[in-house]
């Protein structure tokens, strides 16, 4: 049985991690839907199955933050979310820090799911790899597909000079 950690790592060691075909093939329904208010991301649970919702109307950049966030909270919460009627809601954009009425999860685990989120879409192993080959902060961006504000932070959290 291939466990998800083990799904994810492959994944996130391809060439070009593409995290919604990590998702799918760990069985999780994936859905980009215009969500109410301020919601970035929702997961909910039926049974076993899971589908995480993005919001639609976020860029791409946050849509992508916004899964690896959801997919956080499955990989390490799933067996505190609600099963069937209240989805866990997401606000992870929010300025205050407040979460939203319908979080199921409390704050730790919130902070939680958005440090994984940041491991998760920018993976340390590859990001030295490629770092080590002399690619540009700008060029590592566009391959994790995230802003080179945000992968120069990355870069900094993994003791790299930016370039």
């Amino acid at each position: 049985m291939v466990m998800d950690l083990d799904i994810l790592l492959r994944h996130q060691h391809a060439d070009d991690f593409d995290l919604k075909a990590a998702i799918a093939e760990m069985g999780i329904c994936y859905r980009e839907w215009p969500l109410a208010g301020r919601e970035s991301g929702r997961i909910w649970r039926d049974g076993s199955d899971y589908t995480i919702f993005v919001n639609s109307r976020l860029a791409a950049g946050r849509r992508r933050f916004s899964a690896a966030h959801e997919l956080a909270h499955y990989m390490f919460h799933r067996d505190l979310l609600p099963d069937h009627h209240t989805p866990h809601v997401s606000q992870i954009f929010e300025e205050s820090g407040a979460l939203h009425p319908a979080a199921v999860l409390p704050a730790f685990r919130e902070r939680s799911a958005k440090t994984m989120a940041v491991q998760i879409m920018l993976p340390a192993e590859p990001i030295r790899r490629h770092h080590a080959d002399g690619q540009s902060t700008e060029q590592l961006a566009v391959l994790y597909k995230t802003t080179p504000a945000a992968m120069a932070i990355r870069l900094r959290t993994l003791s790299l000079q930016a370039n």
